[in-house]
């Protein structure tokens, strides 16, 4: 199938191994699977390397990683893409767990639109799960998948519900009125690398988080279609603490990935540092 899955990594080894389990628990087996670390050390790098050696006997993996210089996940996605194989890419984030058919369905939409667009982005949806239902999760290595993500659906209240339908009808009203806005999330994507190469993959100088952001919009504003699969492909967001940047970065980033920047500065829709930096 010529699939590479690239799961970005910094530390959070208790969420690593389920997103491995979910990985082996696939539909389709013939995929490599490259964990993109940016950094992890010491007693957590230890724990990483042994999930890693626990799982290498059912994907195909290896651990791409470099030495933490700050928050460069750009730089550590570009070197995975690099020694990745496939011409479909799948990205995650460690910290999601997935039903069977993730894999299997992004490829599906990829065989029935890849003759008419030759660059694609597929987006997924992600849900955030609480504190304490992560938890029970990350204290029971023997629950399956399947029963992990029934657990999960089980413990929704109405106002979590309510709240994703919501998200939902807004999506459509962007699908509708806004033929640019690549909304997604960057732990949950699926892209051709003739779309990841035409770019010049992610910016190694963006700073500040928003990266994920910064790479759809750049594809769409260089040709790539991009096609929401929201409900048909979920990924749950295991819980962490969220890292909060200072309000005066934040600001920052939010001018930087405005459609006028992108107007203004059409040099940087095919970044200059990017793959080719690597």
């Amino acid at each position: 199938m010529n699939i590479s899955v690239i799961v970005a990594l910094y530390k959070r080894y208790r969420h690593l191994y389920w997103c491995l389990k979910s990985l082996a628990n696939q539909t389709v087996k013939d995929f490599e699977v490259i964990i993109a670390d940016d950094g992890t050390s010491g007693v957590e790098l230890e724990h990483v390397k042994n999930i890693i050696n626990e799982y290498s006997s059912l994907l195909d993996l290896q651990h791409i990683w470099h030495p933490d210089n700050g928050f460069q996940k750009s730089l550590i996605l570009n070197k995975a893409v690099k020694a990745s194989k496939g011409e479909l890419l799948v990205f995650l984030d460690c910290d999601v767990i997935f039903d069977k058919y993730l894999v299997e369905t992004y490829y599906k939409n990829f065989l029935k639109l890849s003759k008419q667009y030759d660059k694609l982005l597929f987006t997924g949806d992600m849900i955030f799960l609480r504190k304490d239902i992560s938890e029970k999760i990350f204290s029971n290595k023997s629950l399956t998948v399947e029963q992990a993500i029934s657990m999960i659906r089980n413990d929704f209240n109405f106002n979590e519900i309510l709240y994703r339908e919501f998200r939902y009808l807004k999506y459509f009203y962007y699908k509708i009125f806004r033929t640019k806005y690549p909304k997604g999330w960057g732990a949950n994507k699926c892209i051709t690398k003739k779309a990841y190469l035409s770019v010049n993959g992610y910016d190694n100088s963006f700073k500040g988080r928003g990266e994920d952001t910064d790479f759809m919009k750049r594809l769409v504003l260089n040709g790539t279609k991009r096609v929401a699969l929201n409900k048909n492909v979920v990924a749950y967001h295991l819980y962490h603490k969220m890292v909060i940047e200072p309000e005066e970065v934040r600001k920052k980033t939010r001018e930087r990935l405005k459609w006028e920047y992108y107007q203004s500065n059409p040099e940087i829709i095919v970044t200059p540092d990017g793959l080719n930096q690597c």
